[in-house]
């Protein structure tokens, strides 16, 4: 008969009653003076539980000095069972304290084990006098023994579910409890919280209803791996909050075997769109000048790399655009003025660029323009006229009118070899130029 269903024949309200009742069992069967279970700690054994029909003098939680007892042969020799039929008849266990001060004249013993292998302690019968083992004894205290160890793993299973049923309870994430299949047996607030959902609506019901349905296939595609035997995964999903928000969600998701022998799954639900859109906002400000919003440097440089490699430098030009006496600005109305303006510059040249072409603010009062389906000279010159028209319409800045004038060069792929930091030093190289033809220009050169 299996070792659970000889224990559950077993009357008891508690585990605890039922180690209790079964010494009790042991000492009435084997007609011993005493029974009890105990537990070795370190140099000491603990009598866990204890059944003193004879009056030996023990109780529970009583601790005895290892060495001083007859169950330091079975932790030290890790034999099986120690039978001693008359103590006063053997000098080794004559000697010993507890058989002069509990009065033991032979003693029968076994050694128990976790189900794991790992040592817990002895079960033993004690006797005032001499006793000759009768047929099966020590097997039925082994029968015995194994029973108690059956009872007590189980007691710490359960244990170890509460402790964690408490854990989920006061998680500050999202936690739940789930079976096989993927329906909840436990979630905390947190949980509820964050899918939007009381526990009555997720209790008994399939985790899936919690993720949008674009979601669900790719979460019953992850959940596969653990139900065949991973022990641990993790995920992002998204879901809808209670405001109609979608949030990014950290699932982490382990399996775990329950009391009762069934496959179980826990897991962790932790908000992380904050994080995400931290994450975001870093990347963001990695490519993008803080004052205009605009790609900075390094964006235009690795965009323009691509145009080149990817459309072989046909019909990809740049356009380097200089406000001309910026400078002026922001020396007589201030560096918010100039803020002010370099945005509104900003959103000008936006404004007059097609939806494939970018602008970059280079740095200062520069910035840069890529222009994709541009062959001809002509094309760009008529852009950069665009350009131009738009920038020189009167700024307001501070309360006041503020107009500039711009100059810009101009460098088509198809006419400079080399790559984008080539194409972009030409073209800062042709503002330059403009900008000292207009200066002749102006002085009658």
């Amino acid at each position: 008969m299996r070792l659970a269903t000889l224990a559950a024949t077993l009357p008891y309200t508690t585990p605890d009653d039922a180690l209790v009742r079964l010494l009790a069992l042991v000492a009435d069967a084997l007609d011993a003076g005493a029974a009890f279970l105990a537990r070795f700690e370190g140099d000491t054994l603990r009598l866990v539980r204890t059944c003193d029909l004879g009056g030996m003098g023990l109780h529970d939680n009583q601790t005895i000095p290892l060495p001083d007892s007859y169950c330091h042969i079975l932790s030290e020799r890790r034999v099986r069972h120690l039978v001693v039929p008359d103590t006063g008849g053997d000098p080794q266990f004559a000697a010993l304290a507890s058989t002069r001060l509990l009065g033991i004249g032979a003693y029968t013993g076994v050694a128990l084990h976790h189900a794991d292998g790992s040592a817990y302690g002895t079960l033993c019968a004690l006797y005032r006098g001499a006793h000759v083992e009768g047929a099966g004894e020590v097997a039925l205290l082994t029968l015995a023994g194994e029973m108690a160890m059956h009872s007590l793993d189980m007691v710490a299973l359960r244990d170890r579910e509460r402790e964690a049923q408490v854990l989920v309870a006061i998680a500050p994430v999202g936690a739940c409890m789930m079976d096989a299949g993927g329906v909840f047996e436990t979630v905390n607030d947190a949980y509820c919280a964050l899918y939007n959902h009381t526990r009555a609506e997720l209790v008994g019901h399939d985790y899936l209803q919690v993720l949008p349905p674009s979601e669900r296939e790719a979460a019953r595609a992850r959940l596969a791996p653990l139900l065949a035997g991973a022990s641990t995964g993790q995920w992002e999903v998204e879901v809808v909050g209670a405001h109609g928000e979608r949030r990014t969600v950290l699932a982490q998701m382990a399996t775990f075997t329950g009391a009762d022998g069934r496959l179980r799954l826990a897991g962790f639900a932790t908000d992380i769109t904050a994080q995400k859109g931290e994450t975001r906002l870093q990347a963001f400000a990695a490519q993008h000048d803080p004052l205009t919003a605009l790609p900075n440097r390094a964006a235009f440089h690795a965009q323009l790399a691509a145009a080149l490699a990817g459309r072989q430098g046909a019909g990809v030009a740049v356009l380097y655009v200089d406000l001309d006496g910026f400078k002026v600005v922001n020396d007589t109305l201030g560096h918010a003025a100039g803020d002010a303006v370099l945005r509104e510059a900003a959103a000008r040249l936006r404004g007059q660029l097609r939806g494939d072409d970018l602008v970059a603010r280079l740095g200062g009062d520069e910035f840069a323009v890529l222009l994709y389906g541009v062959a001809t000279a002509e094309a760009a010159a008529r852009v950069s006229t665009d350009l131009t028209t738009a920038l020189s319409v009167p700024f307001t800045a501070e309360g006041q009118q503020v107009t500039l004038t711009a100059s810009v060069g101009i460098a088509l792929a198809a006419q400079h070899a080399g790559g984008a930091t080539d194409l972009l030093r030409a073209a800062d190289g042709m503002m330059y130029h403009t900008k000292r033809r207009r200066r002749r220009g102006d002085t009658g050169d």
